[in-house]
């Protein structure tokens, strides 16, 4: 009886050994893990909140700057060959300027302010500081989505018009025609014609009539293959008080040359269109390749 109470005896002090082992053992692992969350964990994700929000400013600001936008590429294109476009192009860069010195300086300032708190280990200071400013972020996000989303809606009729006129697969010339055709309607001093070309060129004004010894009502001047008197006669019309074109292939403005040198140096309002201005051979062959007449006509 007495070696059972002695063995019951140890057997309790055991027992109690290994439970209060165990807490120690609980608590270690526990403190271990509170100072792996506080000085290890938590420094982890603080750094994955700063590189997202670095990624996040990185990824609007080059939208901001036009760095990798599309949208301000295009827009910078067309601003070049539609007037229209040239003040929606100053008050996107006014509107991207203000965004620049208000809210995405102020981004900065907050992503240095981050960095440090993290280099010094402060993580209460460095989250308190990110909830306080989320409001910022915030801000900048929407301010560039918003800019961008005017952007789209600005570009998108012009785009529209570009992929109808792929579609279309309209030459430049039926362009023209059309476009002149709709300013003979409603110019009545618009006149002019080609030489022996119109067919090709597309310059005829329909509906206007020709001009010949008889009638002198119609706009439409048939020079016969004569550049450089239907260049004379336009600058002629210029100084008369009418808005003329004269069109020609464009290798053969060398024969108008003489004609268009005085029209620019008298700033004569004369039109002159020349078609066919591509420098490869086409179905005419190297006589109607214009090759030095685009250079000719610059200097």
């Amino acid at each position: 009886m007495r070696i059972f109470l002695e063995f019951n005896k140890d057997l309790t002090t055991l027992i109690v050994v290994i439970v209060l082992v165990s807490i120690l053992a609980i608590a270690f692992i526990g403190l271990i893990v509170f100072l792996l969350n506080k000085f290890y964990f938590a420094k982890k994700r603080c750094h994955k909140m700063l590189n997202s929000l670095q990624s996040d400013y990185e990824y609007y600001h080059a939208l901001l700057t036009g760095q990798d936008n599309s949208l301000i590429q295009r827009l910078e294109i067309i601003s070049r060959t539609n007037l229209l476009y040239s003040d929606i192009h100053s008050s996107y860069f006014k509107r991207s300027k203000e965004i620049r010195d208000t809210l995405d300086t102020k981004y900065q300032e907050y992503m240095t302010e981050l960095q440090v708190l993290l280099e010094e280990r402060n993580i209460k200071d460095f989250k308190n500081l990110y909830k306080s400013k989320s409001n910022t972020f915030r801000q900048f996000k929407e301010s560039v989505n918003s800019l961008n989303q005017d952007l789209t809606n600005v570009i998108k009729p012009e785009e529209d018009a570009r992929q109808a006129a792929l579609v279309l697969k309209e030459t430049l010339r039926e362009s023209n025609s059309k476009v002149m055709n709709v300013i003979a309607d409603s110019m009545w001093n618009f006149i002019g014609g080609a030489a022996d070309v119109a067919s090709a060129t597309l310059t005829y004004l329909n509906g206007k009539g020709d001009i010949d010894y008889k009638n002198f009502d119609g706009r439409n001047i048939l020079y016969g293959v004569r550049e450089n008197a239907s260049g004379a006669i336009s600058n002629g019309l210029a100084l008369s008080g009418f808005r003329p074109f004269g069109s020609t292939f464009l290798a053969f403005s060398d024969y108008m040359k003489p004609s268009i040198r005085m029209s620019a140096l008298m700033k004569l309002p004369v039109i002159y269109v020349m078609t066919h201005d591509s420098i490869g051979v086409g179905e005419d062959g190297p006589t109607h390749q214009p090759m030095e007449q685009l250079v000719m006509l610059r200097s």
